[in-house]
């Protein structure tokens, strides 16, 4: 499309780059608390909004922003992921947090897992969820009321996406890449340490 969507603090910014060495700001919209992440699926926003939860944002008229819900949670939204009307929240002290995003005006809070340590990062395609406290956990949640964690991998994985059956994630810096087609078995495609640089963010498709 021809508009982007970024927090601002605790300002949602719908910004016109249809024309990108003169990109516009069209409208904002006051958050109920600090955006760390924004998803867009369909003509809907969701965003991680700290101490305040997840909120959904209907942008289907990008210079009319209408907020549709607000879903407290227990710890601070920090990252969130979307799939198939599913929102898996990483939500530090609170764990991770499943909410159902299908109707955008009434977000119902589902399942949840806690391992005793904050979750930082979360990412999913289908109904398969990965996130990190540290530790990577891989979880099923074809039940989203009782999600299971199907196995878990040390070493201090972070920077979480996933393409299809690859988990990529950020070892200290280095790369490294999962085959996670067998949930309760990920084995090694690229090792810590290929490349040898720092890698904070991935594009994938």
């Amino acid at each position: 499309g021809r508009h982007l969507v970024v927090g601002r603090g605790t300002t949602l910014v719908v910004v016109d780059v249809g024309e990108p060495w003169a990109m516009t700001p069209v409208a904002e919209l006051i958050l109920p608390g600090l955006a760390n992440h924004i998803v867009v699926d369909g003509g809907i926003a969701i965003i991680a909004v700290d101490r305040s939860g997840i909120v959904a944002v209907d942008i289907s008229d990008p210079p009319r922003p209408v907020l549709m819900d607000v879903l407290d949670t227990p710890g601070r939204a920090l990252r969130i992921a979307v799939s198939d009307g599913l929102a898996a929240v990483a939500d530090s002290n609170g764990g991770l947090r499943l909410v159902d995003i299908g109707d955008s005006r009434r977000l119902q809070a589902v399942g949840s897992l806690e391992t005793g340590e904050a979750v930082v990062d979360v990412t999913m395609v289908g109904r398969t969820v990965a996130f990190t406290d540290g530790d990577v956990h891989l979880v099923d949640a074809t039940d989203s009321v009782r999600p299971e964690i199907v196995s878990s991998i040390g070493g201090g994985l972070t920077g979480l996406a996933m393409n299809g059956h690859h988990l990529i994630a950020n070892i200290d810096g280095a790369l490294a890449v999962l085959d996670v087609s067998d949930t309760a078995h990920p084995v090694t495609v690229i090792p810590s340490g290929f490349g040898g640089t720092s890698l904070g963010s991935y594009v994938v498709s």
